[in-house]
């Protein structure tokens, strides 16, 4: 398996336990403090862009790329995906140009950037049959150690689900490359695992000057600013989370959807956060 990184230009850019949380009630609404930082408003942009500002990321081969079973999904169309910014279309011909004979895109993954000693990774799971239970596992970059090994239950509901990765694993040290893939097993009597669905990604910590403060709506707020998608995301989804009708975070999380080309998840909510 090859491993060597390729620099491409792409759009900008889960669990101490395996408790699954129940959404929090409806709270009083609360006022979104990023809401500034993510209009599209003219008069209120940050700088040289409408929101999430554009990064360039890297790339690595995958250790397995993308599975999609299917005994366990309501639609056989459907699939699990990763919660991060496509790649523009004016970006492939760069993208294609890096790949070595007899590879595809798909053999290749952007890796994203995160703030975190242990992040929170997002994907979408799509309308499952029933209740089921995934996996999530994270590996060094070179694939020869593997740092985490959970399993939680999910509810079989269509949406995103927040994963935190486990405080017990070692820290993700910084400018070192991951990779963490999520499996939802759709045949519990089949110890092969070979109907699971399964989708993996690159991630890489990154060391800020400082450190986000204040609330999880400024926190937000500081990490789109500093260009760091996993936390800017992972952040506002907590919120979404915890705060289902809140008016103002849903406009926020759309407009960061729309803002980096994920615009079908702008309307998506957010139905299980594991570990955090």
């Amino acid at each position: 398996m090859r491993r060597t990184d390729y620099p491409l230009l792409f759009t900008a850019a889960l669990v101490a336990s395996s408790l699954v949380l129940a959404p929090a009630a409806e709270a009083v609404s609360i006022q979104s403090g990023i809401g500034m930082a993510f209009s599209t408003h003219p008069d209120t942009l940050l700088a040289g862009y409408g929101g999430f500002r554009v990064r360039v990321r890297s790339s690595r081969y995958r250790a397995g790329g993308f599975r999609r079973g299917g005994d366990c999904l309501m639609n056989q169309n459907d699939r699990i995906l990763v919660i991060a910014p496509p790649v523009k279309p004016e970006e492939e011909a760069a993208f294609s140009e890096n790949l070595e004979s007899g590879d595809t895109k798909d053999n290749i993954g952007p890796i994203d950037r995160t703030a975190s000693a242990y992040p929170v990774v997002l994907a979408y799971i799509p309308q499952l049959t029933g209740p089921t239970e995934a996996q999530l596992t994270v590996q060094t970059g070179d694939f020869s150690t593997q740092l985490a090994d959970i399993s939680f239950n999910l509810s079989g509901q269509a949406g995103i689900v927040a994963i935190q990765m486990p405080r017990s694993m070692p820290a993700l040290e910084i400018e070192t490359p991951y990779v963490w893939q999520l499996a939802v097993q759709c045949d519990t009597a089949d110890d092969s695992r070979s109907d699971d669905l399964v989708v993996e990604s690159w991630i890489e910590r990154e060391a800020l000057d400082t450190a986000a403060t204040g609330t999880l709506q400024e926190q937000a707020a500081f990490y789109a600013a500093e260009g760091i998608w996993q936390e800017t995301a992972s952040t506002l989804a907590q919120l979404r989370y915890q705060f289902p009708g809140d008016a103002s975070i849903g406009r926020d999380w759309a407009a960061l959807m729309n803002d980096v080309g994920l615009a079908e998840f702008a309307a998506t909510p957010v139905v299980q956060a594991v570990g955090l």
